[in-house]
């Protein structure tokens, strides 16, 4: 998306009109609000949770989300499979404290392959991503790298750049809360455009007759 020409500094106060957004071809946006990301009070919590002074949600037990709108009903195992085989295991992440962690407001599984490779299934906003994440036999710290990633205030999806390969696997665009969902779509990814790269920019996508599903 991109905005009318300005000088504003915050994004707050940047006009709402006239936007364009490109869905394919450029056109301007009929609707956009913007407000802040951050809670003022209780209530911006759901009810869930405590508005902390910092701006952010702490979430009773039971809740995920930057706002505490989930219920805490997450699996904490899941088997990832192709041509109903099953080929892959995950475990679901927890911080030090035994809470979920979570990649937009989404729960973060892992597992780690014979050849020691660590695979993650992360939500990046719109899709979920099945990614390659780190060569190192040691899963201990894989787990502790992709800890501090996700704990970065800045953390992006793409500008972070923490991961150290490629994405195999990716969903159609979706809101689902899990990867496991009945409304999640999968496809694979084939030849990569260089490496680090993720996403469907610099990819080459298998047919959706090869799909993998969870």
């Amino acid at each position: 998306m991109r905005s009318i020409k300005t000088k504003k500094y915050d994004l707050s106060e940047v006009p709402v009109f006239g936007w364009k957004i490109w869905t394919g071809r450029v056109r301007e946006a009929s609707f956009l609000r913007i407000i802040p990301a951050d809670c003022s009070f209780d209530s911006d919590c759901n009810y869930h949770g405590t508005c902390l002074p910092n701006g952010r949600c702490e979430c009773d037990a039971g809740w995920l989300g930057k706002f505490c709108r989930f219920e805490d009903a997450v699996c904490p195992n899941i088997v990832f499979y192709i041509e109903d085989k099953p080929v892959q295991n995950f475990t679901i992440l927890l911080d030090d404290d035994g809470k979920v962690m979570t990649a937009y407001e989404r729960p973060v599984y892992y597992g780690q392959r014979p050849s020691g490779e660590f695979i993650v299934i992360l939500y990046t906003g719109r899709r979920w991503f099945v990614t390659l994440w780190d060569d190192e036999s040691d899963l201990s710290s894989a787990v502790d790298h992709i800890r501090f990633g996700l704990s970065n205030p800045f953390f992006h999806a793409y500008w972070s750049q923490i991961y150290d390969k490629n994405t195999v696997v990716f969903s159609a665009p979706t809101e689902s809360l899990l990867p496991v969902s009945d409304e999640v779509q999968w496809d694979i990814l084939g030849v990569t455009k260089s490496k680090g790269d993720f996403g469907t920019f610099g990819f080459w996508k298998c047919e959706f007759g090869e799909s993998a599903f969870l």
